[in-house]
């Protein structure tokens, strides 16, 4: 064999011949013996290997060997459980030839380099080929991939941190596999027009996530209650509001599952009560469960919401979101109303998105190693994220406006004031983090977490005025939101850590 031939398509490997099993069942076409050990070495996720099956007795030699299959289909092969060794078989050939064979004699028929590949990547209990072959790949063609995506995206007008998203990266591997298995190709023959993704991938996609979610729940809905979550949102653009419900419930195996259930579009000419949501919600839960027994599901599972008048009646029973009532703790707090009473706060935060406006305007940001963050109106996050950044970068900042002869943009800046409002404000966007998290259940925290950011909000001797004066304000209102339930009480209880 050419060492430097390059391993064929699945067609070019291919015979027009086939051949027939004993169930009459058609095995793939003929495959090249020295093809499949082309294919075992370069692409090894494409073979796998399978117990003979038959009606009729079972010769003992099928201890020993396995059928083969490429891409998940039968091929004219067998391959030895110990030494790699294929041989070309069908049922017609019977078992001779597999009884004469002796490893110690088949490994010349394997190469060294086959004997490595059999050690680092069969799974011997289950006779798969589990890894694929590593190889060193050039930096340049590393580099040139990366560019390439670049460049993709700033066409698309899309922002650089996409490249670090799950959707993104799963793409690149389906792209990745799909090069591996099928060589080289014209990408724009493969990918389909949105029209076609969209009536035809979309509704499939759509429609196996809703049975393996309707079986999941089947599976249970005997023995456990659901929690929802819902909200809605309106599209600007095509002024259309949606309803979207999303449950959360305890499986078989005692683990946490977090599932959309649907989307609902809310026609903009409802009233937005809860009477209408209730129905909206039904719709969605009704592809999932009898109607008779949605009813009954809505009053016996607990909703979490939001504190608004016409999302409380939609299930009967409610639990309040934490992650909601911390954000209006956060949000009061550093509102423009509030901070009238906060004057060297605000003054403080002004001042500083005064020099974050100035470096981003500038083209300064570029010069940090971490670039000053932005902050908007009414979001306390994002306040948040700009004091964070610049106190990374307070020693670059000053050097800079120093450079520049700019000192007088910071002079009258605070940064005493900025760091002990970060310091109070911190904790409880850790506990804000914390309850926004879906995959983990959290209603036992909320009573340990009272009294923790309570502590966090004591005065102490080293506080300054400005800082006790915070303090008292922001206590005030979180005794206002943060209210506790029964039901958060009973949880921490039965939670051994808390015993």
């Amino acid at each position: 064999m050419d060492k430097k031939m390059q391993v064929p398509t699945k067609d070019e490997m291919k015979d027009s011949e086939e051949d027939v099993d004993d169930d009459s069942a058609v095995v793939s076409k003929k495959w090249r013996k020295h093809n499949v050990y082309q294919l075992m070495k370069s692409y090894p996720n494409r073979v796998t290997f399978m117990e003979y099956e038959s009606d009729q007795l079972r010769s003992e030699v099928w201890s020993k060997f396995k059928r083969v299959l490429i891409d998940k289909e039968l091929v004219n092969f067998v391959k030895c459980n110990e030494c790699i060794a294929l041989f070309h078989w069908y049922a017609k050939l019977g078992t001779t030839s597999l009884l004469r064979h002796r490893c110690s004699g088949a490994t010349q028929e394997a190469s060294t380099s086959y004997q490595k590949l059999k050690s680092d990547c069969i799974d011997k209990e289950h006779s798969v080929i589990t890894q694929p072959t590593q190889t060193t790949i050039p930096q340049s063609d590393v580099s040139s991939l990366n560019d390439s995506m670049v460049v993709g995206l700033v066409k698309d007008l899309q922002p650089i941190r996409t490249i670090e998203s799950k959707g993104f990266l799963a793409i690149c591997q389906q792209m990745v596999n799909f090069g591996a298995k099928h060589g080289s190709q014209d990408v724009t023959k493969f990918v389909k027009s949105k029209r076609v993704m969209k009536s035809i991938h979309m509704t499939k996609i759509a429609k196996s996530l809703r049975d393996d979610l309707k079986a999941n729940i089947t599976a249970i809905c005997n023995y456990t209650r659901f929690t929802f979550t819902f909200d809605r949102w309106t599209n600007a653009e095509k002024q259309r509001d949606f309803l979207l419900l999303n449950c959360r419930f305890i499986n078989s195996q005692f683990e946490l599952q977090s599932s959309l259930m649907g989307v609902q579009e809310f026609p903009t000419d409802i009233i937005n009560t809860n009477v209408n949501i209730r129905e909206h919600c039904k719709k969605i839960l009704e592809v999932y469960f009898a109607e008779s027994v949605v009813e009954i599901l809505m009053n016996d599972s607990i909703a979490v919401t939001d504190g608004t008048s016409n999302l409380k009646g939609v299930f009967p029973t409610r639990l309040p979101c934490m992650s909601h009532k911390l954000n209006m703790v956060l949000d009061n707090t550093l509102s423009e109303g509030n901070l009238l009473s906060h004057s060297e706060i605000k003054f403080a935060l002004l001042t500083l998105k005064n020099v974050v406006t100035y470096f981003k305007t500038s083209g300064l940001n570029t010069k940090l190693t971490c670039s000053l963050k932005q902050s908007f109106a009414n979001c306390w996050d994002s306040q948040v994220r700009m004091i964070e950044s610049y106190v990374k970068s307070s020693c670059e900042v000053q050097a800079i406006l120093t450079e520049d002869k700019e000192m007088d943009r910071i002079s009258d800046l605070n940064e005493v004031v900025l760091i002990d409002l970060l310091n109070v404000i911190k904790p409880f966007k850790s506990a804000f983090e914390d309850f926004s998290v879906e995959t983990n259940i959290t209603v036992d925290k909320v009573v340990p977490m009272f009294f923790l950011l309570s502590k966090y909000l004591e005065i102490t001797k080293d506080d300054s005025e400005i800082i006790k004066n915070l303090k008292l304000n922001m206590k005030e209102m979180f005794l206002k939101y943060y209210t506790l339930e029964n039901i958060h009480i009973a949880a921490t209880a039965l939670n051994p850590r808390f015993l």
